[in-house]
């Protein structure tokens, strides 16, 4: 089966609902599949749009370079380009297509390393996958809104 633009939108939506489940859930790897669903949500939109573009596949999966790819700049208001471009910086940062053969633990360690939410007190993994949620939830509602079928 060949993926379509569509294909890969309703998966970043299903994607993204999941995340959203399990962070709010009571499993014990509730933290680790949230973050790496998130990520992964927002992959999807951008190869959606990518799709639409080209009728190719990209390899890269790097979210900032999908996201320059997929013209997702396009997408925002003027004055908010700085600011989604900060939150693609900073996801392509803490996620990595890669956390899919990672153990729990790899990826806390793999978080932990880059600093992510060092400042911040309580639980820096559980952080980590609430910052992924919040962003994926606010890239994934953009292309969800500007979406035309």
């Amino acid at each position: 089966m060949k993926s379509t633009a569509d294909n890969y939108f309703e998966t970043s939506l299903e994607h993204l609902a999941r995340a959203q489940e399990l962070f709010i859930g009571e499993r014990v790897d509730r933290d680790y599949f949230a973050h790496y669903l998130s990520g992964l949500a927002v992959k999807c939109l951008l190869r959606a749009y990518l799709r639409i573009q080209t009728d190719g596949f990209e390899s890269n999966h790097s979210l900032d370079y999908l996201a320059h790819r997929a013209n997702l700049y396009d997408l925002v208001p003027v004055k908010k380009v700085e600011e989604y471009a900060t939150i693609m910086a900073e996801l392509t940062r803490r996620w990595n297509a890669n956390h899919r053969y990672f153990s729990a633990s790899d990826v806390k360690i793999y978080l932990h390393e880059l600093k992510a939410d060092a400042n911040q007190r309580g639980d820096q993994f559980r952080n980590n996958a609430r910052y992924a949620l919040v962003q994926a939830t606010e890239i994934v509602r953009l292309g969800e809104r500007k979406w035309e079928k």
